[in-house]
C-alpha cells in the first residue's frame, strides 16, 4: 500500500503519522484538577492495539486517568452501545452517575442510551480549551462531585 501511495519513506513516515496524536494539556490539565477533587476520570477511545499503547505509555495516559478503556482492549468500539455497557461493568458506577465528554453525537446518542449523562465538547472550536471545557462541565446541571467523569 505505502509503495502504491509513492511513500518514499515507507513505514517509518507511516509509524510517524500513525502515532501522531494532539495532545491538549490545557484539557489533561483539567483532568488532573477533578482527579485531584476526587472525581474518577477515564479515557474511552476507539483505538488499535498500537496507538492505544502509545497513548497509555507514550503520552502517560496510565498516569494522567484513572482508567483507560480503549476499544481495542474491549472488543467493542463507540457508537455501540454495548462499548459504554462493558465500560460500566468494568468501571462499577451505576450509568446516571458517570458524565460522558466526547466530539461526535453518534457516540453521546449511544451513551445516552443506557442512561449516561453526555455533553459535547469539540475541543478545536475552542482557542482555550481547557477553560471552555472548565466552563462546559461547570454549566452542567447537576454538581460534578457526584459523577464518575470519561473522555475521548
Amino acid at each position: 500500500v505505502l509503495r502504491r501511495w509513492s511513500v518514499d519513506d515507507g513505514l517509518e513516515a507511516f509509524n510517524r503519522l500513525w502515532h501522531q496524536i494532539d495532545v491538549h494539556s490545557d484539557v489533561l490539565e483539567v483532568v488532573g484538577e477533578l482527579r485531584a477533587a476526587g472525581i474518577y476520570c477515564a479515557v474511552a477511545s476507539n483505538q488499535q492495539a498500537r496507538r492505544a499503547k502509545a497513548m497509555s505509555i507514550g503520552l502517560s495516559y496510565r498516569e494522567k486517568f484513572d482508567a483507560e478503556y480503549y476499544s481495542c482492549d474491549l472488543g467493542l468500539k463507540k457508537p455501540m452501545e454495548a462499548y459504554f455497557h462493558r465500560i460500566i461493568e468494568r468501571c462499577g458506577f451505576e450509568p446516571s452517575r458517570v458524565l460522558f465528554v466526547d466530539d461526535r453525537m453518534s457516540n453521546l446518542e449511544a451513551a445516552r442510551a443506557i442512561g449516561i449523562h453526555a455533553l459535547r465538547f469539540v475541543a478545536d472550536e475552542h482557542l482555550e480549551k481547557g477553560k471552555a471545557l472548565k466552563g462546559l462541565i461547570g454549566n452542567f446541571e447537576e454538581s460534578p462531585s457526584r459523577y464518575a467523569w470519561g473522555a475521548s
